[in-house]
């Protein structure tokens, strides 16, 4: 090619160059090096492609090859790309070379610029795509400059406002947005414009029928690809039908409130799972406790303990059954007071039978007090959601594809764009809506009309939600639908709001017939116009006979006059009434009732209603009538008996005591009496019994029978005896039940007798002893005298010179008479003064033991001793004399006492056993922890006239030991361990005694 060729394309005022049958470029002009900046390197080719756009360069590609293939012109647009790396839009156009003899030899290609042509192509097709999303969005929508004015309006708006563009334009002075509204309206437009942000605002807006609907209105701002703001996009979504939903639910739930606060008793509220979470203002009153310490009823004590496991039992079973639940308990006031209490519960239940909640009523039947409260909490949420507007965005083509979704909708779904293409059969829509969502879809897709359908969408965690679905078709400019654009409007809220608010009175209806009482509703006049069916059950008549109450006979005639005036008097004050009176029954009785009743105002203060609660307290009132009787029975009855009686929580120190019980040991009624209080009271020397038996009772012990000594304020001593039982309730927990006797006049009396019956023993023993002194002298003097002159007489005879023996051997002979005879003196004094012979029987020596206890009683309780037996079962009979043993036991017996009745430290205790040894002895041990025996006392406590006490005689155990032996047995002492000593004695059995008698 020549050189003049190569200067004509460098002088085309586009780029162009040239390229082999190959495709390799050969030749470029200047206008390609001076936009491309790529030039043939010396001697070098290189690939035109290089410099078009990758998404091009296929089809360029394959149009040139078409060309070649033809060895025609071609033309085709593709975007090359400059030095500076942007691609332009070029018209490119090819042309082969010739050489005639040769044919086509190379290729000729001239690009020009067509870019400033393309990019206003764009801008126009944009505004007209701009246009029809505007038309396709399914709620007014309006555009405006960026200085606020009006530039364009779907159709809907038109419609809706029934006005013109041109009469839109001025919406400011016109009465479009409500003049309550429109101040807040524009201050919200102005501060977006000038921030360059969105702006959200609810305000009303006047439709064309000239009804006022509430409005959403959301401003967006639309930018270029700089980020300017071209125009601003004005939503104007309809938000009147949340708005009245709102306010109905409000208003439902502010007279729920209402009603259960007027209710004449105590109401709680618990979740399904028993967990309370309300309550009405008369609970708290009561409690003086915040809910959140009501909460813990189960554990922070108002709930009287005895009954807390029965209340506990009772509601847990009604929790798992759904049953309703019904018993009585009580609960401490906030004076400490516990009071009698009816609770009675019932479940709401949803539509599908499932518990949303308990009901519980505690109506006081200490005084008749009951109270009802419902407390309602409720949130209404509306969301709409989408890029940049509130909502869901999809567009679908004309068959029901997807074309596109917005953000929003991918993330509420959770699905990616391939699975949304499956709306129709996948779970996007609820199973139960799919196929009228789909049906629905193909209906308007027939007949080419906008429509809207209500369903449930899936949202990503599962959850179904309700949706209003507005679809739209989109139509190009002949009339035909290009694509359907969808808008999702989330009003799962809105439909739980209608849900509740049907569910708000269907459960006040369920409130009033579910109180266990009767309930009536008069108007501020007093004019009754409702009831529950418990009252009209109740009189047998209907609701316009009740209101004729103070004339039909159904008051009890000596209670008219007090429901009048209390009623009335209620009706004028607008104060709350509460009485009793009595009512006539159906079949004519007359039953008590307490009658409550509570105004009902409405948000200005003004009593719009009367609710009356009448609890019928006829057994009650019986109840207590009966118990006032019995009461004063008992405490008459415990004054003449001087015993009173008592109860006393083992776990928990808790003492219920009677007035008797306090006369006794003197405590005043308002007292606070403990454990440590009583102490106080009990005589020293007596504490460690006191308290040794306290100890038995929790440590197991079920009986305990005992007496003390009490210190009476004037210094005086009581004797008191004590008697208690032991029950153990359902719980497990232990109660001790008894009563205390004042019996010091009868101990005074016994302690009188025993010291006169002492002394009189005393004084009968040393007459006795007297009498036998003075005759032992009598008897024995004439014997001893003649011994002592016969010995005289002898002692002369072998003195004389020679001894006299023949005479010393008869004044011997004499003296041995005089000895004989003072021998047989003192045998038939012995006789005389025992008066008895011995007698062997047979003898149950724990019976023996037994009698010699009673009889020492008097001893035990004067030195404050605690005497314990322990007797083996099955003991065979001891063969001897029932006096002589007894009086050992009980000379054993009054050492030991003696033996502890100087102790101080520790409690006084005796210890009695009984066995039965191996080699047939029966033996019996008498112990005491007393001051035991100095170290050579042990061995000679058995001679004659020793004696370790300073008024003792030393004769004792001596003769003890002398009546056992002749039992054929023995007698012996033994030291403690611990302090004390231990005598103990054995004789044989009937059957040992028989056979030792036998083999003798």
């Amino acid at each position: 090619m020549g050189i003049n060729v190569f200067q004509f394309f460098d002088a085309l005022p586009g780029m162009a160059w040239t390229m082999l049958e190959d495709g390799q470029v050969d030749f470029v002009n200047r206008s390609w090096v001076e936009f491309t900046g790529l030039r043939p390197a010396s001697g070098e080719s290189w690939r035109w492609e290089d410099a078009v756009h990758p998404a091009d360069v296929g089809a360029v590609t394959a149009h040139l090859q078409s060309v070649r293939h033809a060895e025609t012109q071609g033309t085709i647009e593709a975007r090359l790309r400059n030095a500076a790396g942007e691609f332009h839009h070029f018209l490119i156009q090819w042309a082969p070379l010739e050489d005639a003899p040769h044919g086509v030899v190379n290729w000729c290609a001239v690009a020009t610029n067509i870019e400033p042509v393309v990019q206003k192509r764009e801008r126009s097709q944009a505004a007209l795509d701009f246009q029809l999303v505007v038309d396709s969005i399914p709620i007014p929508v309006a555009v405006t400059t960026p200085a606020g004015e009006v530039e364009g309006l779907n159709q809907l708006t038109l419609s809706y406002f029934g006005l013109s563009l041109s009469d839109l334009k001025d919406w400011k002075a016109s009465e479009v947005v409500h003049p309550d509204d429109l101040k807040e309206t524009i201050e919200a437009q102005i501060a977006a414009h000038m921030a360059g942000t969105s702006y959200n605002v609810e305000s009303r807006h006047l439709r064309a029928d000239g009804i006022y609907r509430w409005h959403n209105v959301l401003g967006l701002p639309l930018r270029d690809q700089s980020g300017a703001i071209q125009r601003w996009l004005h939503l104007l979504i309809d938000i009147d039908d949340r708005k009245r939903a709102e306010v109905a639910l409000a208003n439902s739930e502010r007279e729920s409130r209402l009603i259960v606060g007027t209710i004449a008793g105590m109401v709680a509220l618990f979740t399904p799972e028993g967990q309370l979470n309300g309550a009405n203002q008369q609970l708290l009153d009561y409690f003086q406790l915040p809910l959140e310490e009501v909460v813990n009823w189960a554990t922070n004590g108002i709930t009287h303990p005895d009954d807390l496991q029965h209340c506990v039992e009772t509601f847990t079973a009604s929790l798992k059954t759904g049953e309703p639940y019904d018993f009585e308990t009580r609960f401490r006031r906030h004076d400490g007071e516990f009071r009698w209490f009816q609770v009675r519960g019932h479940p709401v239940k949803d539509d599908n039978g499932g518990i949303v909640r308990w009901y519980g009523l505690l109506t006081d039947i200490d005084d008749g007090r009951r109270a009802v409260e419902a407390l309602r909490e409720r949130e209404i949420e509306l969301q709409l959601i989408v890029n940049s507007i509130p909502g869901l965005i999809i567009v679908l083509r004309p068959d029901g594809a997807v074309e596109s979704v917005n953000d929003q909708s991918l993330r509420y779904f959770g699905y990616d764009f391939n699975e949304h293409q499956k709306w129709k059969t996948n779970d996007i829509i609820h199973p139960d809506d799919r196929d009228r969502g789909v049906a629905r879809f193909a209906e308007a897709v027939a007949a080419g009309q906008s429509y809207e359908v209500v369903e449930r969408l899936r949202r990503h965690d599962g959850v179904y939600r309700w949706f209003q679905v507005r679809g739209t078709p989109v139509r190009d400019y002949e009339g035909l639908v290009v694509r359907w654009y969808f808008l999702l409007n989330d009003i799962d809220d809105r439909k739980h709001a209608e849900v509740a608010l049907a569910n708000s009175e269907r459960e006040f209806r369920h409130i009033v017939n579910m109180v266990p009482g009767m309930i009536i509703l008069s108007q501020p006049d007093g004019t009754l116009d409702g009831s529950n069916q418990q009252l009209l059950d109740y009189f047998g008549i209907s609701l316009d006979e009740v209101q004729d109450w103070s004339t039909n006979g159904i008051t009890h005639p000596d209670d008219v006059q007090v429901n009048i005036d209390t009623f009335l008097g209620a009706l004028k004050s607008g104060n709350p009434y509460d009485y009793q009176s009595r009512y006539r029954r159906h079949d004519g009785v007359f039953r008590w009732f307490q009658v409550r009743g509570q105004p009902l105002r409405d948000a200005e203060g003004k009593i719009v209603r009367w609710y009356g609660l009448l609890t019928d307290i006829d057994d009650r009132k019986q109840a207590e009538d009966e118990l006032r009787r019995s009461q004063a029975l008992l405490v008459a009855g415990q004054r003449l008996i001087r015993t009173g009686t008592f109860s006393w929580h083992v776990e928990t120190d808790e003492l219920i005591l009677s007035d008797e019980w306090l006369r006794i040991l003197e405590f005043e009624k308002d007292e606070v009496v403990t454990f440590d209080r009583i102490t106080e009271r009990i005589h020293p020397d007596d504490v460690a019994l006191f308290a040794g038996k306290i100890g038995a009772v929790r440590e197991g012990d079920e009986d305990s029978e005992y007496e003390v000594r009490v210190l009476a304020r004037n210094g005086d001593i009581k004797y008191v005896r004590v008697i208690g039982e032991v029950i153990i309730h359902r719980n497990g927990n232990r109660e001790c039940l008894g009563a205390i006797q004042d019996v010091t006049q009868r101990r005074l009396t016994e302690e009188a007798r025993d010291r006169l019956r002492t002394e009189l023993a005393r004084v009968t023993s040393i007459l006795s002893l007297g009498q036998m002194s003075a005759a032992i002298a009598h008897e024995v003097n004439q014997p001893l005298s003649g011994i002592i002159t016969n010995a005289n007489t002898c002692l002369r005879m072998l003195a004389a010179t020679p001894p006299d023996i023949e005479t010393a051997l008869e004044t011997a002979r004499r003296t041995i008479r005089d000895g004989n005879r003072a021998t047989e003196v003192i045998a038939r004094l012995r006789a005389l003064f025992s008066k008895r012979n011995i007698e062997f029987e047979d003898v149950d020596i724990n019976e023996a033991v037994s009698e010699v206890v009673a009889l020492s009683a008097g001893d035990q309780r004067r030195n404050g001793v605690a005497i314990r037996t322990h007797f083996a079962t099955s003991l065979p009979p001891v063969n001897g004399d029932r006096v002589q043993l007894q009086q050992v036991i009980n000379n054993l017996l009054r050492n030991a006492i003696d033996a502890v009745s100087g102790v101080k430290d520790r409690l006084r205790l005796v210890e009695i056993r009984t066995q039965l040894g191996g080699d047939g002895q029966i033996s019996v041990a008498v112990s005491d922890n007393g001051i035991g025996l100095d170290p050579d006392g042990g061995t000679r406590i058995f001679e004659a006239f020793y004696t370790t006490k300073n008024n003792g005689m030393g004769i004792g155990l001596s003769v003890c030991r002398s009546i056992i032996e002749s039992h054929g047995g023995r007698l012996w002492a033994e030291p403690n361990q611990g302090p004390g000593v231990t005598m103990h004695f054995s004789v044989p059995s009937a059957e040992e005694a028989s056979i030792t008698a036998a083999s003798h």
